[in-house]
């Protein structure tokens, strides 16, 4: 059975590549983001896990960009970003651990037993204002995923 963390990490390791990294002037987080952050960052958030033996639910990706200085949302980021975002989650699988910390040698044991999550786009996204910083607005990405 797998936990909230474990559909996270998949996640994660998905988008964790050059292509969006580089693209991004901020960071990939699990759960929330720092307060305050002026950066273009992705949150990954797990919203439903069922307790069957094949686990299925949904997962939030947002993605976060500052306004522009004419206070207008700046759709071209956020486009831009969704789109590579939208390409490497789709109808992809990934282990179902945290890779980054078993290749930097951390926990090599990681490594010999993978299990999978298979993730789709639920819905491409829907540009929202952040409650909790000022001009910045979100896209969000929601994905289903079944465990495998």
């Amino acid at each position: 059975m797998k936990s909230n963390f474990s559909v996270l990490h998949a996640a994660r390791n998905l988008l964790f590549v050059k292509e969006l990294t580089e693209e991004l002037t901020g960071q990939i987080y699990k759960i929330s983001r720092p307060l305050k952050s002026q950066l273009e960052d992705v949150v990954i958030n797990c919203l439903t896990i069922n307790g069957e033996y094949l686990q299925s639910g949904y997962v939030n990706v947002n993605i976060y960009v500052r306004d522009l200085q004419s206070g207008l949302v700046d759709t071209k980021r956020l486009e831009v970003l969704s789109e590579i975002a939208i390409k490497l989650l789709d109808n992809k699988k990934s282990a179902s651990h945290d890779i980054l910390t078993a290749i930097k040698g951390k926990d090599q044991s990681l490594l010999g037993n993978v299990s999978y999550v298979f993730f789709e786009i639920a819905s491409p996204g829907a540009v929202l204002k952040d409650q909790d910083q000022e001009s910045t607005h979100f896209i969000n990405i929601k994905l289903k995923f079944n465990t495998l």
